[in-house]
This record gives structure tokens, C-alpha cells and sequence, in this order.
């Protein structure tokens, strides 16, 4: 196994200010320490003979750093002192983790008191009486790399490749649904009708 530098991930990160901290993850430390708890037993693996494992911490920033930044996964391994394929490994389970352990909890459509007190919000803040939800996805793009099979399908009116991406908010433009995955090409009203918003109303 190569040997790889681990100096940015141990030191410099490290003694990043709070500002330095949420300017490269996009989060507060608390945020991450928070994270890093939540996931903490998706995300730890065992000592093997050969290697120790990844801390879930490390976990959790190479997780972050890249929805934070885009980067490539040859960078990502470079600052983190691990394998490209180690990066998408990661990446990979950090948003499953993310989406089956938070995504129930924190993106949920409001019921009972919730729902009332969202009623109400829209009807203080816009004059909408019983609104529920603000709903859009027109200008949500996902750019992805052209499958191989359909490509056409993904290829969007404003000339890239993408996933659509729909999302319901409430009157504090907290998310409350979302619903990815359609093709570039379709039609907003058929992401809506294929939408469990829409089978809800």
C-alpha cells in the first residue's frame, strides 16, 4: 500500500477558525460533531489484519467536502491521504447513511400541529390561505455524466445532461419533500404527477 500524506486532514483542518471550518464543509463543527454521532454506527468499520480503518470522522468530511465542493475524487484523496476509490466508497455510503438515518427526520411533510402551524404561516407571510407547501423543480438541474443507455432522455432544455430535482418548503423555506431522479427532459407537471406529493393530494 502507498504510502499517502494525511497533513491536511489531521493538521491543517485541525486548526481551521469556525469560519475557515464552515467555508470548506459548509457546517459549523457542532454540525459535524452532531453528524459524526448520528452515523457513527453506519459508518465504523472493524481493524482488519492488513489496515486500520477510516475514522468515521474522516468519513463524515470526505462525505461532506465533497457536496460541499465538487471536487474530484483524485483531489479528494489527495487532501485526505486516501484511494480514489476509498473517496467514492465513502461518498457513496455517506449519502445513503445520510438519506435512510436524517432524511426521515428532518424532510418530512408536516402533520397535525406542525401542519396548522405551516396553514398559518403562509396565510401571515403571503396572504395564501391554506397552503401547505410552496412546490417547484423547474430550475432544479442536476448535471450528471450522459448514461450510456437513454442518453437523449436526460439531455435538458438548457443544453446538459441532468436529474430533475422537486422540492416542497414550508413558510420558513424549511424543506419538507423531495423527490429526484426523473430525466433532464421531462416536463415539470409529469415530475409532480409521478411525485408522492401528488398521489397525497
Amino acid at each position: 500500500m502507498r504510502r499517502r500524506s494525511q497533513e491536511w486532514w489531521e493538521c491543517d483542518v485541525n486548526s481551521f477558525t469556525e469560519t475557515m471550518f464552515f467555508e470548506n464543509f459548509r457546517m459549523s463543527r457542532a454540525t459535524f460533531d452532531y453528524l459524526c454521532q448520528r452515523h457513527s454506527s453506519r459508518l465504523l468499520r472493524q481493524d482488519t489484519q492488513f489496515r486500520r480503518p477510516i475514522s468515521v470522522r474522516k468519513r463524515v468530511g470526505v462525505g461532506l467536502y465533497w457536496l460541499a465542493t465538487g471536487v474530484s475524487y483524485r483531489t479528494m484523496g489527495n487532501l485526505f491521504g486516501i484511494a480514489r476509490s476509498s473517496v467514492c466508497a465513502i461518498v457513496h455510503e455517506f449519502c445513503k447513511a445520510v438519506r435512510q438515518v436524517l432524511m426521515p427526520e428532518f424532510i418530512k411533510l408536516p402533520e397535525g400541529d406542525a401542519l396548522r402551524e405551516v396553514l398559518q404561516g403562509f396565510q401571515m407571510r403571503c396572504g395564501f390561505p391554506q397552503c401547505a407547501g410552496a412546490i417547484d423543480g423547474s430550475r432544479s438541474h442536476i448535471p450528471i455524466i450522459a448514461p450510456e443507455e437513454n442518453h437523449v432522455d436526460y439531455f435538458n432544455r438548457k443544453g446538459w445532461h441532468s436529474v430533475l430535482l422537486q422540492g416542497v418548503v414550508d413558510h420558513q423555506f424549511c424543506f419538507t419533500n423531495i423527490y429526484t431522479g426523473c430525466p433532464g427532459s421531462v416536463h415539470d407537471a409529469r415530475v409532480l404527477r409521478n411525485s408522492c406529493v401528488f398521489a397525497m393530494a
